[in-house]
């Protein structure tokens, strides 16, 4: 739901805006199905007020021209002032044909999104308010002060509405009580873990479950474990990490905002994207779409039978993670077509690939025990053989496997291409860094069945 500060001396016309958007008389209940909680001031210091200490920061704001007491002008400069209202919406109501010298100051130097001419309809309102009634609201976790600026910057230019706080309780305050689309919480904060704040944001009711990523050093996950399927994130993203990183990350999860653009990548047409073999334990785009089967927490065996993975998807939730030994064989046996005996986990890192005696540098968007996606400009048809070597995130071992493309298509972001690769030959000790790489992630991430 997103918040409206309304501003007028009128008081009939704050409610008639209130009452065209929201389609029912302001004075009843709030609905479930509203999507703007609106506020009121009728002068421009109540407004001041309202915007200043008033808890959550405002969506969007419609100022009336005049106000009674005060200078328009003067009002939305101290409104520009407030660091969670410097970037906010505002559209300014005037009358057709007149002020043309305030509008143009309005626009020039506070960044006025738009104007709505007196007499004011509920068509020009939807028409003025639609952008950002469609834009989704982010509340970023991160108790560093910089790399919450940082953060803040690149979700915001990307087209989401972004609020942040310093400890993990606020949060958990925060999302109960105005439920943004998305919460982006470090792992290390200065009052909770962000795996504690994660289980509390999906105990919270509502419709839905409240959707979390968490961020950070895998390390901080070593005694991270969280036993309830449905209380863990929906993604994890290892740091470090560039911010085009977590802009795709978080457009995977709640859409693409209206300011990001669009990376498209060169690849076969889609009626050539065929699959000539099923694997699996190949890899597929993550994350899943919001209708996925909830797995628990199983340990990662790089030559589990099909069958013993099957009966261990339906154990309890507090089934404990083992730490396994790979099998002196370091080729991963075939498994059955229609089942998958092995996890697959968010892992954002750098790697070199080579084909046919050209090197060139990939990415990964996620990786099993039995092989890994890779996001690639390079056309590679299904069954060419590559040779990889990467560095597990918090780990000194370079990892280098041989592998088979098996599947060609888009990543879960729609419009990136990338490739599922299998491992045809790794080395014991490199399959057990992303035994454990695996096992320390699905710990507190939902993974794939």
């Amino acid at each position: 739901m997103k918040r409206l500060l309304v501003v007028a001396g009128d008081r009939a016309l704050t409610r008639f805006i209130g009452e065209a958007l929201l389609k029912r008389p302001i004075s009843d209940l709030p609905k479930r199905s509203d999507t703007w909680d609106i506020a009121r001031a009728h002068t421009a210091l109540e407004a001041f007020l309202l915007v200043s200490r008033g808890g959550r920061p405002f969506d969007a704001f419609v100022v009336d021209h005049p106000l009674p007491d005060q200078e328009v002008l003067s009002l939305i400069e101290k409104i520009r002032g407030i660091e969670d209202a410097k970037d906010v919406p505002l559209f300014l109501m005037s009358e057709r044909g007149r002020d043309q010298h305030l509008r143009h100051l309005a626009a020039d130097r506070f960044g006025v999104a738009g104007f709505l001419e007196k007499p004011v309809t509920a068509e020009s309102l939807k028409t003025a308010l639609e952008a950002v009634e469609n834009k989704r609201r982010i509340l970023l976790v991160e108790s560093r002060e910089d790399l919450a600026e940082r953060y803040h910057g690149a979700l915001a230019a990307a087209g989401y509405l972004v609020e942040f706080t310093l400890l993990g309780q606020d949060a958990v305050q925060r999302a109960a009580k105005f439920r943004p689309d998305l919460v982006v919480s470090a792992l290390v904060l200065e009052d909770l873990r962000g795996v504690d704040v994660c289980v509390e944001l999906k105990k919270l009711p509502g419709p839905q479950p409240m959707r979390v990523l968490l961020y950070g050093q895998v390390s901080a996950l070593a005694n991270a474990e969280i036993t309830e399927n449905a209380q863990r994130a929906d993604d994890f993203v290892q740091a470090p990490f560039d911010d085009e990183v977590l802009t795709e990350r978080v457009a995977a999860l709640i859409g693409r905002g209206p300011g990001m653009r669009q990376r498209w990548r060169r690849g076969p047409s889609s009626s050539s994207h065929q699959v000539k073999e099923t694997l699996s334990d190949v890899p597929v785009p993550m994350p899943l779409p919001s209708g996925r089967t909830m797995v628990p927490p199983q340990s990662i065996l790089p030559n589990d039978d099909p069958d013993e993975a099957d009966t261990q998807d339906n154990e309890t939730d507090t089934q404990q993670v083992a730490t396994p030994t790979p099998p002196p064989s370091a080729s991963p046996k075939p498994v059955g077509p229609t089942k998958r005996s092995t996890r697959r986990v968010p892992c954002n890192i750098k790697m070199s690939v080579r084909n046919g005696g050209r090197t060139y540098e990939s990415k990964t968007l996620d990786i099993s025990h039995g092989g890994i996606f890779l996001e690639t400009d390079e056309l590679l048809e299904i069954g060419t053989m590559i040779d990889m070597r990467f560095q597990i995130p918090n780990t000194n071992r370079e990892v280098g496997a041989v592998g088979k493309v098996a599947w060609v298509g888009k990543s879960g972001t729609a419009d990136t291409m990338g490739v599922g690769v299998k491992f045809s030959k790794i080395d014991p000790a490199d399959l057990q860094v992303i035994v454990d790489y695996v096992n320390r992630v699905a710990r507190v991430v939902y993974s794939a069945s």
